[in-house]
Formats: structure tokens, C-alpha cells, sequence
């Protein structure tokens, strides 16, 4: 072992004289075994603050069973006369499927019960377990593994668990417990050629890797927002606070008055919240820890999570601003007189110094086997979070505000939203919602003219809704509001698993094959006889531009599923890199009218209109599967703005009524409780999933 003095706070590299006197150093302590000797190390002290400030914080965190599944919850099986749906497995981690099914065994298990208060207990050594004389070292290691292990389990059981908050945790957790754990003493005791506590080099790679995952994650949120223009715009931050203060959530903050009052009040939201972002940001990233950049690092951190405690911890609650909060700690110049056999020899230094000493520490010849090891971890484990999140560039081919593919684990923070319907508010009406998003149960037929099975067969007229075609599934009656605003979140994930999970119980609510006598002519084997289901979603990005659609309707999400089933779990994994479904439902060139859409809609706007929302679609698309609409009798103005040559676009009014639209048309839809827009089909016209971008522009006005 290499046993090394401590370095001027300004030598950054050890020159070949003070590597002889670490020799002789060494030499002389390991000719006295018996000898033993304290050195105080501040990586140790700062993280044994750390960890106490951090697992108190997931102490309470361990209570919220709206991003952590309860033992006991879940309902993976569909069992419709036994009144369970299966619904929790709609929203499983392909990949991580035997999360769910651990989580189901430990929940039946005679200890189920004891599962949270076991949570409570091992939080809790894992917070104070390091400093009680009565605990050793082994109990607080195994405690603060069982804690992570519970937490991991509760919050990946479930896709309507993720947030990037609670992602983070885990990440902490880990880095925790490799730590160590410190002392509050920062001592660290040598004796002979062993130490007893081999924390000091832990800690010190710890506290450096948990300064790289903050850096990443005000890194990247500051990225996103950077290419964004609508972060610039406000329209994002406006998005947000408005729908909290619409949800109740805004505590009390009038958002839409102060919005009035102070036109540009998001732009500077905005803009301060990007500028406290990168701020931290290259804080923690380009400068080295001192009492200047620490005091600098205390503001802008104080004044951002601060702010987002008082206007948003009814929505993303008080664990992550805190958390945020604590990692001050983690920032405190490392100092100590001496170092431990386990002591990396070197001043405190920005970020890119450590990795580069780092570098050449496990090049080094003289670097312990022990340290080597965890350092080749560290690179690791820094390579995967700067590469993750860049990972969502490419498998979304730059699309990702739309299709939200590689969204998750890519710390996009609350960043864009999707609109799924056109709401329509009126002073002294009730308001009204044009909804553009829906599943249809189908029986596919192989000439196209699938056969739509209605709501009132599988659910009973009870099930009607005035706003949703009669074909479309009722899904307000299934999903909590969670899972409804996961599924809006990511469409890309959950949408054929929602899909397929909700035909199975429809098929077992009306009977097996409940397409065999619909489909009785098409002389279809038996396999191909059940029920399918296909989508129609179009989605606003973040309150302006056209809504666009998002999923090929043509696709059968319940085959997509049964594919998902026949993979190996190599194959499931291999997917899950890059982000693919065995056939890929979500659209190429999702927004490619956004900018032509703004033209014309100022262009209505100056001719009058008031209120001008754009669908922005493919022919190819809308000749395979009509919109439908229910627009409650108010009145509405339908114009064809743009449109690929030698087509036109069809209005089908109450079922029955058809009208043709050219380019440039327009037709008034007065006092009728539905209608569809459609394009007549063509023949050899090319599918939906062909299409790589949008061709078709279409405006649905009202005063």
C-alpha cells in the first residue's frame, strides 16, 4: 500500500521529489505494524453530513405512494370476473417485468406488511446507523442496501412512477452507500499495514462522482432549454404554472392575473430559471470548491430551489429542492492534514482536474487494487450519465419534444408538454373539448374496412360521454389521473401496452373472439379473429403551433404487444437502448408544418378570427382513419389550408351528410353533435407508416 502525504492546495500533479518522500513515508510506518495512527479526513466528515442529510430527506420520501407503488397495489392480472383488470401491468417496464413480478411475490409473502415500516427502520440506520456506538459498520452497510433495494423496487414497478426527481435519488443512494458512509469525526485510524476504517479514499471518490451527477443534471436541464425556443418565448413556464393554478396546485399563486398584469412575467421566470441552471451548473463543473465559489453556489442554488418550493412543491413536493439543497455539503473544500491508506493525495480541484488525476491514478502503478476498482466504476458510471442523456438526439432523430423518445433518464425536467384536445372557453357556457386522442376497439379486416366495436357493448350505454365518439374507449373510466398523465407524457412507451391491455379486457368482457362474427366472411384463421385496437393521437406542443399527429392509426397495438411477447430478453433489452417497439407506431417528422402553421394562423387572425387551432396531419394518414369530433352543437369553421395536389379533404356530418373541401375551402359545421374529417382513399396510395412528414393543414376556427 501506498500511504501518501497531503499536497499543497495548489500542486495538482505529485512531482517525482515528494513521491520519494511518500516512499520513505511509507517505509517507515510499514517496518511498525503495531503502530496506529488517526488522520482526520474532511471527505469523510462532509460525507457522513451528507448521508444524514440526505436519508432524512428520503426518510419522508419513503411515505409517497404516488411515485413509489404501495406493497400490496398492484393489479397485474386480467380477470374481468374477478373484477381485476391487469392495469399495472399496462404500465411495466418492458424490460424490467420481473420487477413487477418481485415486488407482487415480496407483497403475498408473510413479511409483506412489515415492508414499509422495514423501509422506516433501515432509512433510518442509514441516516444515523454510521455514528451509534451499538451498530457496526456491517449492520449500517446492509441496512442502507436494504433501503435501496425497497425503494428501487417500489419506484420501477411502475412507469407512472418516473419522474427525473425520483430517478435521481436512487442514483445518490448508491453513492452513498459505496461511500461508506464517513463519520462525523473525520477521522480516519491507520493501524500497521491495515486500516479499520477504508472509508477516506471511498469518500472522497464519492463526493466527487455526486458533484458529476448534480453537474449532469443542471447540465443537461440547462441544454434543453437553451434549444428550445419556446423556453425562451415563456410558453413553457407559462404552461406549467397556468395548468397548476387550473389544477389547484398553484398555492394560491394567481398565475393568470400576474400574467395579465405583467405581460413578460414568464419570459423572466424563464430566463432566470435557465440562468440559475447553468450557473449551478458551471459552478460545480469549471470551478475549484473554495469559500468564494461555495458562497456563490449557496445563492444560486437558495434561490432557485427555494423558488420552486414555494411555487411548485404541491406538484413535485419537497424531497427534490431539498435534496438539491443539501448537496451544498457536498461542495465544501476538501481539506484535511493527513491522509489514510486509502487516500487519493490530491488537492481539491473543479471537475475536469479530478477526472484527469482520476485517469492517472488507475494508470498508475503504485494505485491500490481497491481504489483502482472503484475508480474504473466511477469512469463508468460518468460515461453512462453523460452518454445517456445525448443517447435521446439520436433514437428520436431530434423529434423528441413530439415523439418523447429517449425522454426518460435524459433529465429533461418538466421541459414540454402535449395538448390532446381543443378546449373552448366561452364567458357564460360551459366549456367544451374537441378531443383528438382516443382509442377505437377494432376487428382489422384485410381490405381495410375494419369494423369498430362501440363502448355501450362492453361497458353499457352508462359509459357514454357527450364530448367522445361512441366508438372510442372510455378511458376516463379506467385510468387515474396519473396513469392518464403518464400515458400523455409518454406516448411513445405506453400507448400500445394501455392499448392491448385494455382490449384484453374487452375481450374478455364480451366473450372470446369477439370479432369472429364480423369478420365470419373474410375466412380468417382463428388467432386473427380477436379483438384489436388502434389509436388516433395528435398532440399541441407546449400551448402553440398545430396539434400533430403523433401514431400511425393503422397500426394494431394489440399485435405490437404479442410481438413484444415472442422476444427474447436480450432482444427486450437490446430494444430498450434504442428505444424501438418490434413495429414502430410513433410518426416520422412530427412537426415538420410547425412553422407554416404559424403563418397561417396569424394570417387568420388578421382577418378575424379569434380563436384558430390547426391540425396539421398526412393524407396518407387521414385517408386510412377519419377524426372524430363531437362538438356539442357550437358552431365552428372548418378550412383547408394546405393539402398535397389532386386531393381533397371530406366532411362527414352527423354520418350521414358529406361534403368535399379544396384547397383554400372553408365550411361553416352549425348546431350537430358530431362529425368527421376525412380524406377519400386513393388507390395505391402510399400507408401511414411510410410517411416520413406532414402534407396537410387544416384549421378549425370560431369566434
Amino acid at each position: 500500500m501506498s500511504l501518501r502525504k497531503r499536497r499543497d492546495a495548489s500542486s495538482e500533479i505529485t512531482s517525482e521529489d515528494s513521491r520519494e518522500d511518500d516512499d520513505a513515508f511509507d517505509d517507515a510506518v510499514e517496518n511498525d505494524d503495531k503502530k496506529s495512527s488517526f488522520y482526520f479526513s474532511s471527505a469523510v466528515r462532509h460525507m457522513a453530513w451528507w448521508r444524514i442529510a440526505f436519508f432524512l430527506i428520503m426518510w419522508m420520501e419513503w411515505n409517497s405512494d404516488s411515485v413509489l407503488t404501495p406493497f400490496g397495489s398492484l393489479d397485474i392480472t386480467t380477470d374481468v370476473k374477478m373484477q381485476k383488470s391487469g392495469h399495472d401491468a399496462w404500465f411495466r417496464y418492458e424490460h424490467l417485468t420481473w420487477v413487477q413480478t418481485l415486488h407482487k411475490l415480496l407483497s403475498t409473502t408473510s413479511i409483506g406488511p412489515y415492508l414499509k415500516p422495514t423501509g422506516h427502520v433501515c432509512c433510518f440506520i442509514a441516516a444515523f446507523g454510521k455514528d451509534l456506538p451499538l451498530l457496526s459498520n456491517t449492520i449500517w452497510k446492509v441496512a442502507t442496501l436494504s433501503f435501496v433495494i425497497l425503494y428501487s423496487i417500489r419506484f420501477w414497478a411502475k412507469a407512472t412512477n418516473f419522474t427525473n426527481h425520483n430517478y435521481l435519488f436512487p442514483l445518490l443512494m448508491f453513492w452513498t452507500l459505496l461511500s461508506g458512509g464517513g463519520n462525523l469525526s473525520g477521522q480516519v485510524l491507520y493501524q500497521g499495514k491495515t486500516s479499520t476504517l477504508r472509508d477516506d479514499g471511498a469518500c472522497q471518490i464519492a463526493i466527487i462522482a455526486l458533484r458529476f451527477q448534480f453537474a449532469i443534471l443542471y447540465g443537461y436541464a440547462s441544454l434543453w432549454k437553451i434549444v428550445h425556443e419556446d423556453w425562451w418565448a415563456g410558453r413553457i413556464v407559462e404552461g406549467i404554472f397556468v395548468s397548476f393554478e387550473e389544477n389547484g396546485s398553484s398555492r394560491g399563486i394567481p398565475w393568470k392575473r400576474l400574467s395579465h398584469e405583467y405581460p413578460h412575467l414568464f419570459v423572466m421566470v424563464a430566463f432566470s430559471g435557465l440562468l440559475l441552471d447553468f450557473s449551478m451548473f458551471i459552478v460545480l463543473a469549471f470551478t475549484k470548491p473554495s469559500r468564494a465559489t461555495r458562497n456563490w453556489f449557496l445563492a444560486f442554488t437558495l434561490a432557485f430551489h427555494l423558488f420552486t418550493t414555494v411555487a411548485m412543491s404541491n406538484v413535485i413536493g419537497y424531497s427534490f429542492p431539498s435534496t438539491c439543497i443539501a448537496g451544498l455539503i457536498l461542495f465544501l473544500p476538501l481539506t484535511q492534514a493527513k491522509e489514510g491508506p486509502d487516500s487519493l493525495g490530491h488537492a481539491d480541484a473543479a471537475l475536469g482536474r479530478w477526472l484527469m488525476f482520476y485517469a492517472q491514478e488507475i494508470l498508475s502503478k503504485s494505485s491500490r487494487d481497491r481504489s483502482r476498482s472503484l475508480l474504473i466504476f466511477f469512469f463508468l458510471f460518468c460515461a453512462w450519465q453523460f452518454f445517456m442523456p445525448l443517447r435521446m438526439l439520436v433514437v428520436s432523430q431530434g423529434n423528441y419534444p413530439y415523439n418523447r423518445l429517449g425522454y426518460r433518464y435524459s433529465w429533461t425536467m418538466m421541459l414540454h408538454s402535449l395538448e390532446y384536445g381543443i378546449v373552448r372557453h366561452e364567458f357564460g357556457q360551459p366549456s367544451t373539448l374537441l378531443l383528438l386522442s382516443y382509442f377505437v376497439p377494432t376487428c382489422f379486416t384485410p381490405n381495410r374496412s375494419d369494423i369498430f366495436m362501440p363502448r355501450s357493448l362492453y361497458f353499457g350505454p352508462g359509459s357514454e360521454h357527450p364530448m367522445q365518439d361512441s366508438r372510442s374507449v372510455p378511458m376516463y373510466q379506467i385510468l387515474s389521473k396519473r396513469e392518464s398523465a403518464m400515458l400523455d407524457v409518454f406516448p411513445s412507451h405506453l400507448i400500445a401496452p394501455v392499448g392491448a391491455g385494455v382490449a384484453r379486457v374487452i375481450d374478455q368482457s364480451v366473450g372470446p373472439n369477439a370479432c369472429a362474427a364480423s369478420l365470419a366472411s373474410y375466412n380468417l384463421p382463428a388467432s386473427q379473429l380477436r379483438l384489436g385496437m388502434h389509436g388516433t393521437f395528435f398532440g399541441r406542443l407546449n400551448q402553440n403551433g398545430p396539434y400533430c399527429r403523433l401514431v400511425d392509426p393503422t397500426v394494431d397495438l394489440v399485435s405490437v404487444m404479442e410481438q413484444q411477447a415472442k422476444l427474447s430478453y436480450f432482444e427486450v433489452l437490446w430494444n430498450a437502448v434504442w428505444d424501438r417497439r418490434p413495429t414502430e407506431y410513433m410518426l416520422e417528422g412530427i412537426g415538420s408544418m410547425r412553422e407554416r402553421s404559424f403563418y397561417h394562423q396569424n394570417k387568420l387572425e388578421e382577418d378575424g378570427w379569434k380563436n384558430v387551432r390547426i391540425l396539421a396531419d398526412r393524407a396518407a394518414c387521414l385517408s386510412a382513419r377519419p377524426i372524430w369530433f363531437r362538438p356539442m352543437k357550437r358552431d365552428y369553421t372548418i378550412k383547408v389550408l394546405e393539402l398535397p395536389q389532386n386531393t381533397v379533404v371530406g366532411l362527414l356530418v352527423e354520418r350521414s351528410m358529406n361534403i368535399l373541401l379544396k384547397y383554400g375551402d372553408s365550411q361553416q359545421i352549425r348546431d350537430v353533435m358530431e362529425f368527421e374529417i376525412l380524406m377519400p382513399v386513393k388507390d395505391q396510395e402510399p400507408a401511414c407508416s411510410q410517411s416520413v412528414a406532414e402534407d396537410t393543414l387544416i384549421a378549425i376556427m370560431w369566434k
